[in-house]
């Protein structure tokens, strides 16, 4: 998709304006490999957090907090979800 095909594709279903639009495209064109891994990154403290604390909202929020304030790596979050490198 060209950078304006993917502008227009913003405006049409994303309900933003030309200048919104165009300024989201600048930056996943300048930041790549960034918006590929937050979004990989936050899929992962999802997973993680669903796996330990299952469906009680509390322990949830315990296992929210303790990734927050304990430095884990993003193969530390897969071997702990039981995913191969």
């Amino acid at each position: 998709m060209s950078f304006e095909d993917a502008v227009q594709w913003l405006i049409d279903f994303g309900l933003e304006t030309r200048g919104t639009a165009t300024q989201r495209m600048q930056f996943i064109e300048a930041q790549r490999a960034y918006v590929v891994t937050y979004n990989y990154g936050k899929t992962l403290v999802k997973r993680y957090v669903e796996q330990e604390a299952g469906d009680d909202l509390d322990a949830r929020w315990a296992i929210f907090e303790k990734v927050i304030l304990t430095p884990m790596s993003p193969s530390e979050l897969e071997s702990a979800l039981g995913m191969q490198p």
